[in-house]
């Protein structure tokens, strides 16, 4: 369970970055960017079992999962249409919503198995058995 929650976390933590570049111009990518590292960071120090970083990471990916639901919840209430991917006005499709909500499942999925694995989270590597 550890070595899966482990790998999830990490992947997750480059598409945050990766997604990041995606979805925020100019000036908000170079401090998006940061968070992101962070969040790499942390997940790396993870898979090296530091506590510090096993309780960063959860914090990180808590944060990701709560203001990316946010932001889904933003495009529904802005009537943005999923099923098309527009706002029913443009034949433009929008790629930014379905980002959002990429982050916000890998995120979300992340919490859960860390909430599942408290004592790996308390324990560190003496709390889960791979």
């Amino acid at each position: 369970m550890s070595r899966v929650l482990k790998s999830i976390q990490f992947v997750t933590s480059i598409i945050v970055v990766i997604l990041f570049w995606l979805i925020y111009p100019g000036v908000m990518v170079f401090f998006s960017s940061i968070v992101g590292l962070c969040y790499m960071m942390a997940a790396i120090g993870a898979v090296f079992e530091s506590r510090i970083a096993i309780w960063f990471a959860f914090a990180f990916s808590a944060l990701s999962s709560i203001l990316s639901s946010f932001g889904v919840a933003r495009f529904i209430q802005g009537n943005f249409d999923f099923s098309v991917g527009n706002w029913g006005m443009s034949d433009e499709f929008y790629v930014h919503p379905y980002l959002f909500v990429i982050i916000s499942l890998m995120s979300t999925v992340v919490v859960i198995m860390h909430l599942t694995s408290w004592q790996w989270m308390i324990k560190g590597s003496k709390g889960l058995r791979d």
